[in-house]
C-alpha cells in the first residue's frame, strides 16, 4: 500500500459510513471515524486530509438533523457513489487493506478497531454471499473453526480463513495482531500452543 491507496481506503470507509447513515440515519459511525483516523496515523497522511474525510460523516449527520426540521435530507454524496452493494472483491480489498494497515500501528486498541471494521465490512456487505462453493464444498459438512478462534463465538469462516492466512504470513503473531485479547490463552492461528 502507498499513501494514495491509504487515502482511498479512508474514503472507502467514509463511504461505508455514509451508506450506513443513508439506510439508518440514527446509526453510530464512531467506528468509521476512528478507523479513518487510525489509517491516517498509520500511513502518515496529513491530519488536514484525514479531517476532511471525517468531515463527510459530520456533514451527513448535520444534513440528517436538518431534515428533522424540514423533512428532506440533502445527502453529502449521491447514493450512486455509495457502496450500497459493494462487490465481494471491493469488500475483500478493503478488508486486506485494513489488515495491512493494522501491521503499521503500535496500539493494540487501534489494531482491534481496524479488525472490528474488517468484521463489520464482512457482515454488512454479505461477503460470504459472494463466495461460490464447488459441488464438493456444497456437500461437505461444516468444518469447525481453527483452534485459535474456537472460543470466539460466533466465528464466521472468513474470519478464521483470514486469520489462518495471516498466520501463514506471520507465524506466531497473527492472533496477537488481530485478536490481542485471545492471544495469550489461545495460542495462535499457526496451531502453536499457548505459552504458559
Amino acid at each position: 500500500m502507498t499513501i494514495d491507496t491509504a487515502k482511498e481506503l479512508q474514503m472507502n470507509i467514509a463511504k461505508e459510513g455514509l451508506a450506513l447513515l443513508v439506510l439508518h440515519p440514527t446509526a453510530d459511525v464512531q467506528l468509521h471515524r476512528e478507523c479513518i483516523s487510525h489509517i491516517g496515523t498509520a500511513w502518515d497522511i496529513p491530519v488536514g486530509d484525514t479531517q476532511e474525510v471525517i468531515s463527510l460523516l459530520d456533514r451527513e449527520l448535520d444534513a440528517i438533523h436538518a431534515a428533522e426540521k424540514n423533512g428532506t435530507v440533502t445527502h453529502v454524496l449521491p447514493e450512486e457513489e455509495l457502496p450500497m452493494n459493494a462487490s465481494g472483491l471491493e469488500t475483500l480489498d478493503n478488508i486486506w487493506d485494513l489488515f495491512e494497515t493494522s501491521l503499521r500501528v503500535d496500539s493494540p486498541y487501534a489494531r482491534t478497531r481496524l479488525f472490528e471494521m474488517a468484521k463489520w465490512l464482512e457482515e454488512s456487505q454479505n461477503l460470504l454471499d459472494w463466495i461460490e462453493k464447488t459441488d464438493e464444498e456444497k456437500q461437505a459438512p461444516q468444518r469447525a473453526a481453527p483452534p485459535c478462534f474456537a472460543s470466539y463465538a460466533p466465528c464466521e469462516p472468513l474470519c478464521a480463513a483470514l486469520g489462518a492466512r495471516v498466520a501463514s504470513l506471520h507465524p506466531g503473531q497473527a492472533s496477537a495482531l488481530f485478536a490481542p485479547a485471545f492471544a495469550p490463552p489461545m495460542g495462535n492461528c499457526a496451531g502453536n500452543l499457548p505459552v504458559r
